[in-house]
C-alpha cells in the first residue's frame, strides 16, 4: 500500500530543501591575502637573445559554493622598469578554478603577465619590483637578478668560398664574407651575410644596416627580399647538418684609404622550428656577425689618366654614337656618349674633344642608372646627348 503525503507539506518540504540548496550556495566567502611573484626562465642570457620575465597575481577567496561568480578585480598593476632591457613582447592572461579544502570551497584567481625582454649590454641586472592593488592594498613582488653575457663570438669574416668556422657548432650562426680584403679607394667590395640554421626561415629577417664609415654602399638584394625568395641550401660542417641561406648582400666602394671597417651586423630571424617551439617565450632569435676589415690603397699614380676622378674604379667600355653619318653645313644631328661599367659613375661628365668642323652642345642633363646584375654586381650606365651642328663640308673623323 502506497502512502500519500498531503500536497501542503510536500510544498513545505521542497521550500525547506531549497533553502538548504541556496544556503549552500551563498555561504560568505572570506577574501585571502592577495600574492604576487615574479620570475624568469633563466638565470643567465646573452646580449641580443630574448627570455621571458613572469609576474603571477594570485587571489585565493574561501567559501562560497561549487560554481565562479564573477571575478575579484585590480584596482592597478604597476610592472617594473625593465631599464635595462628591450620589450620585444607582451601578454596578459587569466584563469580561474574551485577547489575543496576540506569540507570548504574555495576559489582561486590568477593574472599572469608575461614580457619578453632583451637585454642590450652584458651586465648583473636587477629588475625591481612588480606591485599590485587591491581593494586599497598594495602588494608587491620580489625582485630577481639576471647576468647578462656578453654576445656570443661570432664566427669570424672569411672570403667568399671559403668553410665557416664558427666558436661552436651547436648553435646557429651568422657568417659575413667579402670577395676581398685588399681594395683600392672606389674599388667595389661585396660582402655577404649568411644565416646557418636548423630549419628553415619562414620570414624576411630583420636587421639594420652596420656601421660603416668611409664606405658608400648598394643593396644587391632588394628584388629577392621583395619577392620573398631566397637562396638556401643544405651544408655539412663539421658533423653537422644546416641550412645556409643567404639573407643580406652589399657592394661596399671605399672612399678614402687606410684600415675600414664595416662593424657587426645584428640579425634577428624565425625559423619553422623557434616558430613551433618558441626559445625562452620568443620565437625570434638573434645573432650577430663579425665586422669585416679591409685595407684600403691609394690609386697608382704611375699611368694615372690626367683629370681622373678619384672614385672612378671598375672596367668600363665607352661608346659615341651619331644619329646620321652624312650632313650638310648648318644642319644639326643628335650624337650620345654612353659609359657602362662595374663602378661608381656619379660625378663622371665626359670631356668632349674640340673639332674645328663642327659644334657641339649638352642636350639636357646626363642620365645615370644602376643595375643589379644577379644579386651580385651593380653595373652603371651614364649617358650623355648633345646635339652636333656641321660648320665645314668634307669628310671628318671624329676623335
Amino acid at each position: 500500500m502506497t502512502a500519500v503525503m498531503p500536497r501542503k507539506l510536500s510544498y513545505i518540504l521542497m521550500i525547506m530543501l531549497l533553502g538548504i540548496s541556496v544556503a549552500a550556495y551563498s555561504l560568505p566567502a572570506r577574501a585571502a591575502p592577495v600574492t604576487i611573484t615574479m620570475s624568469t626562465d633563466v638565470n643567465e642570457v646573452r646580449v641580443g637573445e630574448s627570455f621571458m620575465v613572469t609576474i603571477e597575481v594570485s587571489m585565493k577567496i574561501r567559501g562560497g559554493g561549487p560554481i565562479i561568480i564573477g571575478r575579484p578585480s585590480v584596482d592597478a598593476f604597476q610592472p617594473p622598469s625593465f631599464d635595462d632591457f628591450k620589450i620585444e613582447d607582451q601578454s596578459t592572461s587569466t584563469r580561474a578554478q574551485v577547489g575543496l579544502s576540506g569540507s570548504s570551497y574555495y576559489h582561486l584567481y590568477v593574472i599572469e603577465y608575461n614580457y619578453v625582454l632583451k637585454p642590450t649590454k652584458p651586465g648583473v641586472f636587477t629588475i625591481k619590483p612588480a606591485a599590485v592593488k587591491v581593494k586599497g592594498q598594495f602588494y608587491e613582488s620580489k625582485p630577481i637578478t639576471v647576468r647578462v653575457l656578453p654576445p656570443r663570438t661570432p664566427a669570424p669574416a672569411i672570403l667568399e668560398g671559403q668553410t665557416p668556422k664558427p666558436d661552436t657548432l651547436s648553435d646557429v650562426f651568422v657568417q659575413v664574407t667579402a670577395d676581398k680584403f685588399t681594395a683600392y679607394v672606389g674599388q667595389p667590395v661585396r660582402v655577404s651575410w649568411y644565416l646557418y640554421t636548423f630549419s628553415r626561415l619562414i620570414q624576411q629577417p630583420r636587421s639594420d644596416l652596420p656601421e660603416a664609415p668611409g664606405f658608400y654602399s648598394k643593396d644587391l638584394l632588394e628584388a629577392m627580399r621583395t619577392s620573398g625568395r631566397y637562396e638556401a641550401q643544405h651544408v655539412k660542417i663539421g658533423g653537422r647538418d644546416y641550412i645556409k641561406t643567404l639573407v643580406f648582400r652589399r657592394l661596399y666602394f671605399p672612399m678614402r684609404t687606410g684600415e675600414l671597417v664595416i662593424g657587426a651586423r645584428q640579425v634577428s630571424f624565425i625559423t619553422r622550428r623557434t616558430y613551433v617551439t618558441p626559445v625562452r617565450g620568443s620565437s625570434e632569435m638573434t645573432r650577430f656577425s663579425a665586422p669585416v676589415k679591409l685595407h684600403v690603397l691609394e690609386l697608382p699614380k704611375n699611368g694615372r689618366p690626367r683629370d681622373m676622378t678619384e672614385d672612378v674604379v671598375g672596367h668600363f667600355t665607352i661608346k659615341a654614337s651619331l644619329a646620321s653619318s652624312s650632313l650638310k653645313v648648318g644642319d644639326a644631328i643628335d650624337f650620345s656618349v654612353t659609359i657602362s661599367g662595374d663602378g661608381l659613375l656619379t660625378g663622371v661628365k665626359p670631356t668632349l674633344p674640340s673639332v674645328p668642323w663642327a659644334n657641339i652642345a649638352p642636350n639636357g642633363t646626363p642620365k645615370y642608372e644602376e643595375t643589379v646584375v644577379a644579386g651580385k654586381k651593380v653595373v652603371t650606365t651614364l649617358k650623355a646627348d648633345y646635339v652636333m651642328v656641321a660648320t665645314k663640308k668634307g669628310t671628318w673623323t671624329f676623335p
